[in-house]
């Protein structure tokens, strides 16, 4: 077969089966032609079992190389180029058109033996074939021939080779023995990865969460109405009175242990825990009125109020004529965060003027919203859910009407979507509500930055799910409003992260550089990117960026900027994730149990398990990342990253690029300059934007590799 190619690369070095790495780049214009004359590319994966030598490649496969070629260096021992080991103590793998033809060794029972044997046997059947002695015949087999055979027959069944009765394939090995060594020829099939930019949701992630809520609650729950329970006893008014505290127990326990909460939705458990809250001081208040006024009185409710200690049950006080809750039970939904406070705090609604929601404050750090009969919490500990607060506010729709946009993507037009984009204007939405509630002052804060683009592309992002929708907004704030704190590992940045409940989406802190390079270029250059992409993008999905304050009596949060982001792993969790920059340099975990791994990790696990795609699929998706990190460059932004999440069992990919909104100001420059002084010259880790793609770029290219067969040389 003779052929000319462009996006094909010769090394000139050779590597331990004297053949050539071949590199092959799917953009044609990059590399110089080359002739290619009877030959196959193929894979060549080989580790050793410590993993500290990893090698994976292309190589080219000329039709003269024979069997006897690749064996030989097996059968004779010796050491490995690549590492100081031997070379019978790796494993080697050859993948060529969706096989992979895996070699391993063993030592034999007669390490003495020098006769070159071959035989084939079943792992599953423990059968085995005739045993031949190696020939001419053998050893003349041409490799190129052979794979695209095994290719074909996806067997190791050959004319020249023993021939075998069972046919359970995928259990056969061909062995070959000598010099004491024995050699071992494996066959599987291999699919090529897919990969996808949107997955179809489920609601698995969102029941586990609530799931662990329910049992969160019930737990606290048990807690207070056993300890509620033991107080009964000590009431010693009359017999009547105990009973009739027995009663009213026994009717909360039947509605707040006895129902099943599973099929409750997030907004139900707030509700319910907002229920419990208030059957449990109005029982609190009965147990109040029931105390004898004895002598003893003082000792009696120092006693109560060890065991109350003990828990969050409330402490009583004598304040006669009448007897005041100081510090009423509390349980929250999503933290166990407590405000301390003595004074006596009731249910409150507050009504805001001109919103159509309702405020309560419970337990003096506590607020519930309901909105449209759906509840949800406010507190120090949770900030991004006054995201969901602003949200719901009559003022912020009254600010899209005043911008002429709507709460439905079925209304968007394309002269809509390019105003709004391409516009330069930075119109924030702020929200600022301040009140005082039972002497207690409340304050919540909330900037969105870029409410009009945000709002929009929060349309767009539903509209191209694959699933319908009839009110985004609506899906929107139900996913925003209910969220739990996560834990990252291996990032450097020890921000702030939350997740929804139903994990759609993701809250990152933003740094205060990363915030105003948004403002000062980086969020106007996303607009306009969004705006001539739509979906043929890796960019994970920027829907939000937004300031958040609150204060509730003389506790106060800090004031936190956050950046809401689409999860890519939305409703697939990968098997293992790794974030990419494209440099090896301090780029290696040594605990393999992380989750997220880095560049270093993902390049020694490839010998192993090598990421390999369609020519189209790469194709498409390096022109996608060429395109999108070209606008990153020309934004000056860089030290963005490439998640790459790996699911081995449906051979699916996801990938997208996040971390973009860092440019690279003078204070990366300042970094880029002494790293280079120190290293005497050694690439920086920190480059200039352009450099810092074009590095990313290669090293994408050299990691996920093209399936090999025949069209690449057609």
């Amino acid at each position: 077969m003779n052929s000319m190619k462009k996006y094909i690369q010769i090394d000139s070095g050779v590597n331990f089966l004297g053949l050539h790495t071949v590199n092959i780049n799917v953009d044609p214009n990059e590399t110089d032609e080359i002739e290619l004359k009877n030959s196959c590319i193929a894979i060549l994966l080989h580790s050793d079992y410590s993993m500290q030598c990893s090698v994976y490649s292309y190589i080219l496969i000329p039709n003269e190389f024979t069997l006897q070629n690749l064996i030989t260096p097996f059968l004779n021992g010796g050491g490995c180029m690549h590492c100081s080991g031997q070379i019978n103590q790796h494993t080697t793998s050859i993948i060529f058109n969706n096989i992979k033809l895996t070699i391993t060794t063993a030592m034999t029972s007669k390490p003495e033996e020098s006769l070159k044997l071959i035989r084939m046997r079943c792992l599953k059947c423990q059968k085995s074939s005739e045993v031949w002695t190696l020939r001419e015949s053998i050893y003349s087999i041409s490799l190129n021939e052979l794979l695209h055979s095994l290719a074909t027959t996806h067997s190791l069944e050959h004319p020249k080779f023993p021939t075998f009765p069972c046919k359970d394939y995928l259990y056969h090995i061909l062995e070959f023995t000598g010099n004491g060594i024995a050699l071992h020829f494996s066959l599987s099939l291999i699919q090529p990865f897919s990969v996808q930019s949107q997955l179809i949701p489920d609601q698995i992630s969102q029941k586990q969460h609530v799931l662990s809520e329910i049992i969160e609650m019930n737990c606290h729950m048990t807690k207070e109405l056993m300890i509620l329970r033991k107080q009964i006893p000590k009431v010693q008014k009359s017999f009547e009175a105990r009973k009739q505290l027995y009663s009213k127990l026994n009717q909360m326990e039947n509605i707040y242990l006895g129902q099943s909460l599973l099929q409750f939705t997030p907004s139900d458990l707030v509700k319910f825990q907002l229920n419990f809250y208030q059957e449990t001081l109005e029982f609190s208040k009965q147990f109040n009125n029931q105390l004898d006024t004895s002598k003893n009185k003082e000792s009696l409710l120092t006693k109560i109020n060890e065991d109350i200690s003990k828990s969050s049950l409330p402490q009583i006080t004598d304040t006669s004529p009448q007897r005041k809750i100081t510090k009423p039970p509390r349980l929250s939904l999503i933290n166990n965060q407590s405000i301390e406070d003595n004074q006596l705090i009731s249910i409150t609604s507050i009504p805001l003027e001109d919103e159509k929601l309702v405020l309560k404050l419970i337990w003096n750090d506590q607020l519930i919203v309901e909105h449209n009969e759906t509840y949800f919490q406010l507190n120090l500990s949770t900030l991004p859910t006054l995201f969901a607060f602003a949200l719901s506010t009559q003022s912020y729709k009254n600010y899209l009407i005043s911008n002429n946009l709507s709460y439905s993507y079925n209304e968007l037009n394309e002269s809509t979507i390019k105003r709004v984009l391409s516009s330069t204007i930075k119109p924030h939405f702020d929200f600022k509500y301040t009140t005082i509630v039972d002497t207690i002052p409340i304050t919540i804060e909330v900037s969105l930055c870029f409410a009009c683009q945000f709002h929009l592309l929060r349309l767009l992002y539903y509209k191209n799910l694959s699933i319908p929708i009839e009110n985004a907004c609506h899906n929107f704030f139900r996913s925003v409003a209910y969220i739990t704190s996560i834990t990252t590992q291996g990032g450097k940045s020890k921000s702030l992260f939350f997740k929804t409940f139903d994990e759609q989406f993701l809250f990152k802190e933003l740094k205060p550089p990363e915030y105003e390079a948004f403002l000062d270029g980086g969020g106007v250059g996303y607009f306009n990117y969004m705006l001539t992409v739509e979906r043929k993008t890796v960019l994970v999905r920027n829907l939000g960026v937004f300031s958040s304050f609150i204060k509730i009596g003389n506790n106060k949060s800090e004031k936190v900027i956050f950046l809401i982001m689409e999860n890519l792993f939305y409703g697939k969790e990968p098997t293992k994730t790794y974030d990419l920059k494209g440099t090896l340099k301090k780029r290696t975990l040594e605990d393999e149990e992380l989750k997220v791994g880095l560049d270093g990790n993902f390049v020694q696990s490839l010998s192993r398990k090598p990421i390999i795609v369609s020519k189209e699929i790469k194709q498409e998706l390096m022109s996608i990342i060429k395109n999108d990190t070209q606008m990153l460059s020309s934004s000056n932004v860089m030290d963005y990253s490439l998640i790459v999440g790996c699911d081995e069992k449906d051979r699916l990919l996801r990938v997208g690029i996040i971390d973009f909104i860092r440019t690279y100001t003078w204070d990366k420059q300042l970094e880029s300059v002494v790293k280079k002084i120190g290293a005497l010259g050694q690439n920086p880790t920190v480059i200039e934007p352009e450099l810092y793609r074009k590095r990313l770029l290669s090293f994408i290219n050299s990691v996920f590799m093209v399936m090999p067969d025949d069209s690449l040389l057609e």
